[in-house]
């Protein structure tokens, strides 16, 4: 059986980057990130989103050896999501698996919604490949209200009638870091409960 070679170096970059997320964290403070976004109703996040990914990626870039690939820069969006949603208080279910051939990366507020109210629900994908795209045919099996299906790339795709939220931007993609408040204004608007010690 062959078993695929691991570049030291891309391997080496992932640790950095995840050595860097928390390193930016630090330097910014959680307490202060976390009072930030709840007295300022969650506008905040989108400049501590760009803060924090722009610091992350001009210190990879800047002591990395190798370009840094899209996929890694989407684990440094994924890393960096899942803390802002817990900074923000937004409920979520991550990386679950709905059942023996799917597995989701968020479902905001959580599954059970997604299950029995899927018009009040979110599926968020990271494309990481070009064949992740396959995917998005399946989670329309579970997620049939369109809209409610939301991509995070790190380049803008080209899907028609499907939300987008890129890192670099092109095209009709949103930006990454508008999600947070877009995410908190769905809930809102789907009426729901979990939000309701935010400020508005």
């Amino acid at each position: 059986m062959n078993i695929p070679s691991i570049d030291p170096d891309k391997m080496s970059v992932k640790v950095d980057l995840v050595q860097s997320l928390y390193s930016v964290i630090d330097e910014l403070g959680k307490q202060n990130i976390q009072k930030d976004l709840v007295s300022s109703d969650l506008q905040a996040s989108r400049k501590y989103l760009q803060i924090i990914m722009d610091t992350c990626l001009s210190r990879l870039q800047n002591t990395s050896k190798i370009e840094i690939a899209d996929n890694l820069i989407l684990d440094l969006c994924e890393a960096l999501l899942h803390f802002m949603l817990t900074a923000s208080t937004l409920p979520s279910a991550r990386k679950t698996e709905v059942n023996k051939k799917l597995k989701i990366d968020l479902a905001i507020p959580n599954v059970r919604c997604l299950m029995k109210n899927p018009q009040r629900a979110l599926v968020i994908a990271i494309i990481r490949e070009p064949e992740n795209i396959k995917k998005i045919s399946q989670l329309k099996s579970i997620q049939p209200e369109i809209d409610n299906i939301w991509l995070i790339s790190a380049r803008p795709l080209q899907i028609p009638h499907l939300r987008n939220y890129s890192v670099f931007q092109g095209g009709s993609s949103k930006r990454f870091c508008d999600i947070i408040i877009d995410i908190k204004k769905f809930l809102k608007k789907s009426g729901d409960k979990s939000i309701r010690f935010v400020h508005s």
